[in-house]
């Protein structure tokens, strides 16, 4: 049993007691709701992907960044340097393997046949020839039939010249002769002329139509 003071002071604060608690009552019934979940002892879940904000990537020092540039310059000057390489090598067989090719495939080169060398032109007095250029018509006749007289047998007088044609091409011992004897070649009229002393301008009609002609040969004595 309890003792009789005891009991007289529970029955002195039981008025006080009955107090404080309404006046806790009041309290916790007007105070807004406590969020037990942000109370929880317990870890929050953490999505699966990082949604938060990435920091900004600090800033190479200058040692680190030179390091770095360094490094991705020297793999791709060894990538450039390994494909150059590739690309010689490849150049150097495509080209072995064409040298091959034309070797193979190219003709033996035709070797040309001697030719004859060219005979030297007879030589010729060109003091004599410009002291005959200036004789005239019946001196160079005179002249042929001395000295050429097969040249006289075709020749012929056109004005005061003396024309000497030939159907065919002549060697060059006969044209020297001609030459030597103050005769040229006129390629327009296909003769051998001389002037006889008396040059004149060219003229685009035929001399034998405006000069009278004739042939030194048919006046010849029998």
């Amino acid at each position: 049993m309890r003792p009789p003071q005891i009991k007289t002071r529970e029955a002195a604060l039981r008025p006080f007691t009955a107090f404080f608690r309404f006046a806790l009552h009041v309290v916790r019934s007007h105070r807004p709701p406590v969020n037990r979940q942000k109370l929880s002892w317990r870890p929050q879940r953490v999505p699966s992907e990082d949604h938060s904000p990435q920091e900004a990537p600090k800033a190479l020092t200058s040692v680190e960044g030179r390091w770095e540039r360094d490094g991705i310059h020297q793999k791709k000057a060894m990538k450039t340097k390994s494909q150059n390489t590739k690309s010689k090598t490849g150049l150097r067989v495509r080209s072995s393997i064409h040298q091959e090719q034309t070797t193979d495939s190219a003709a033996p080169a035709a070797v040309p046949a001697p030719t004859p060398e060219r005979p030297k032109l007879p030589p010729i007095n060109f003091a004599r020839r410009r002291a005959n250029r200036e004789l005239s018509t019946e001196s160079v006749i005179a002249l042929l039939q001395k000295e050429a007289p097969g040249f006289l047998d075709i020749a012929e007088v056109v004005g005061k010249w003396v024309w000497v044609q030939f159907t065919d091409k002549q060697p060059r011992e006969v044209t020297a002769v001609l030459a030597e004897l103050g005769f040229h070649w006129n390629n327009k009229r296909q003769v051998w002329q001389h002037p006889c002393g008396a040059l004149t301008e060219g003229t685009d009609s035929d001399p034998r139509q405006k000069y009278p002609t004739y042939f030194p040969s048919d006046a010849k004595p029998a």
